[in-house]
């Protein structure tokens, strides 16, 4: 990973991870060093990404330990935001483009079925 803003883009990746699912609520991260020698990252980018994970209330720590929360709740509903978000763009794009909503939705539609 590399930029100007690697700590960004650390806790996006592992949002993702833990709103899809792949990381589910209890589960205990690796220890600090391992995850910056996965990001190749130095230690404080890493703590960084994930006290702004903390901060959102994706993670908790328990001792000096970090856990996905096991609030499902709130993963839920910040998932349903992040999708909200994403689609609000996806459209405000497409309707600059002159695509109607309809458009869009046929679209995504034929994108899901392959075609």
């Amino acid at each position: 990973m590399y930029g100007p803003f690697l700590y960004l883009q650390i806790a996006q990746d592992l949002e993702a991870v833990i709103l899809s699912g792949r990381m589910v609520p209890g589960t205990r991260l690796p220890p600090v060093r391992t995850l910056a020698r996965t990001y190749q990252v130095h230690v404080d980018t890493l703590q960084h990404a994930l006290r702004m994970l903390r901060q959102a209330g994706l993670l908790q720590m328990h001792g000096r330990r970090t856990f996905v929360t096991g609030d499902i709740g709130h993963l839920r509903r910040r998932r349903a935001e992040k999708a909200d978000t994403l689609v609000s763009a996806l459209l405000c794009a497409l309707l600059r483009l002159g695509c109607t909503p309809s458009d869009a939705i046929r679209t995504i539609l034929e994108l899901q079925e392959g075609g």
